[in-house]
């Protein structure tokens, strides 16, 4: 978030967009009115 007292929520991690690549949503600091926000992830096996 890259600023003081700014912090994330995690609340699922899915493959939301069915591109066979996990997301994580999370809520982006929801003590001041966030929203729902959606993080891609790179599986590397």
């Amino acid at each position: 978030m890259g600023l003081a007292r700014r912090w994330l929520n995690p609340a699922e991690a899915a493959d939301f967009d069915q591109d066979s690549q996990p997301e994580v949503a999370v809520v982006a600091m929801p003590h001041i009115g966030g929203g729902l926000k959606s993080i891609s992830c790179t599986v590397v096996s």
